[in-house]
């Protein structure tokens, strides 16, 4: 039993107990331990059920939030994901094979019950600023572990991942990707300067995993992101050059291997990856079209039994279609093909009204859109290249998103030439929202507390 094994489950011990103090505490301990992995950093995958621990006690507590149920309800980012969760059960009732649809799917429902319980539980700034540090601290740890590795080898071509949802070379790039928009606008999140300088390091290491992966689809999805993040910048040529700064040392380090396996894109014939990624994408085609509406079935055992007589080959190492895409298509059919793309792509959009709404009258809260949108714009490009219609962090952000929604309806009136006090950058602190000109009267009335960003939707039981 070693010292990583003891403090994890000190970890998952503190966090439990916290969980039925504040479930928050076990909505974020949870969050963090699907994305740091730390089971399998302290080599103890699987060796005990942290994750349905921490889940049970976060979900002891759900009766403290039944007040805010009359906003998660018509929660629209909400409603995508039930309205999938409905799509995809159906889908497992009409498999092709149920018996190898409903092992993964009862998989997915444990950790798609927990992703709802992100916008009932966090309706107020403070929570979505603790919930966006979080998320930045776990995919840091990642990328710190694997960096640092790489760095001290002098360079080297990571092929495999931590397991479950980053188990390869391909998904660790993702998960990766993902989470850099966050530590990006964490920068804005914190004041203390050895903060931001870890944020800067987990920056750097970050980029060098997603570098050593030597992924095609993750340098494609890096060099979008990137030139995002630029874009959205006040100081492009600045960012611009920290990016090119951050990435420079770790392609130096792998030009060989990394110049050898992008040399791929200008020969696919000569590539047998890229070749039977685009028989298998031909294949997933065939395969939706025969079954449109509710698709094989969930999971991806369905489409690797049925493979066969569309490959016109065995396929005997079970290969997913390497497109999240068509995989959704196939697996489950139109209809959830469907809400995947307005998840992404209207939310995206949305993502990108909000932040321009509130860029003159709320330009402190932007760091928020933007890591979101950012993420789900690396996610967009990433998923064309790896198959996870069951990936948690994906379906963390989109619940997030619902979070913003949430925060959006409670945003304060901009100020007014009136002289009422505008948002400080500085604490992120919201004034008292103006409540309109004094009555007239003789009887002076006590005036109603108004509310702030920061003030729950309702008062909770203790």
């Amino acid at each position: 039993m070693g010292f990583r094994f003891i403090l994890l489950q000190m970890a998952v011990a503190g966090i439990s107990l916290g969980a039925l103090v504040n479930p928050l505490i076990g909505l974020y301990g949870y969050i963090w331990y699907s994305l740091a992995r730390p089971d399998a950093m302290s080599w103890s995958e699987g060796a005990l059920p942290h994750s349905l621990i921490m889940a049970i006690c976060t979900l002891a507590g759900v009766w403290r939030f039944i007040p805010n149920l009359r906003l998660w309800i018509v929660n629209p980012w909400v409603l995508s994901m039930l309205g999938l969760q409905v799509v995809m059960l159906a889908s497992c009732l009409t498999a092709q094979y149920p018996d190898l649809a409903w092992g993964p799917y009862w998989n997915f429902v444990k950790y798609a019950l927990i992703a709802l319980l992100i916008p009932l539980y966090i309706v107020t700034l403070r929570e979505l600023r603790w919930l966006m540090l979080v998320i930045a601290f776990s995919v840091g740890l990642v990328g710190f572990r694997f960096g640092v590795f790489g760095l001290r080898a002098g360079g080297v071509h990571f092929e495999g991942g931590l397991g479950g949802f980053m188990s390869d070379n391909n998904t660790l790039a993702v998960a990766l990707l993902m989470g850099l928009p966050f530590i990006w606008y964490s920068r804005e999140l914190v004041e203390k300067r050895w903060m931001k300088m870890a944020i800067y390091l987990f920056l750097f290491t970050d980029m060098a995993t997603i570098v050593m992966t030597h992924s095609r689809g993750a340098m494609l999805s890096l060099a979008v992101l990137c030139l995002v993040l630029t874009l959205r910048s006040r100081h492009k040529v600045t960012v611009l050059a920290a990016m090119v700064i951050l990435a420079a040392p770790t392609v130096y380090l792998v030009q060989d291997s990394l110049g050898d396996r992008l040399s791929t894109f200008e020969n696919l014939d000569a590539d047998g990856s890229a070749t039977s990624r685009i028989r298998y994408w031909k294949a997933a085609v065939a395969m939706s079209m025969d079954y449109p509406v509710l698709g094989v079935g969930f999971g991806t055992y369905n489409w690797v039994a049925l493979s066969p007589n569309y490959l016109g080959v065995t396929n005997d190492k079970q290969h997913v279609i390497h497109n999240n895409y068509l995989q959704m298509a196939v697996d489950s059919g139109i209809f959830a093909f469907l809400i995947l793309l307005w998840q992404i792509y209207f939310g995206i959009f949305w993502l990108g009204r909000t932040a321009a709404k509130i860029k003159k009258t709320h330009p402190e809260l932007l760091p928020y859109p933007r890591a979101m949108e950012a993420a789900l714009i690396a996610y967009s490009v990433g998923s064309l290249f790896v198959s996870r219609t069951d990936y948690d962090f994906y379906y963390f952000l989109v619940m997030m998103i619902g979070c913003w929604y949430t925060v959006m309806q409670q945003l304060p009136a901009p100020a007014t030439a009136s002289g009422e006090p505008k948002p400080s950058a500085q604490t992120r602190e919201w004034g008292p929202v103006h409540v309109g000109p004094a009555v007239p009267s003789v009887e002076v009335e006590t005036p109603r507390r108004s509310r702030t960003l920061d003030s729950p939707i309702r008062s909770r039981r203790p």
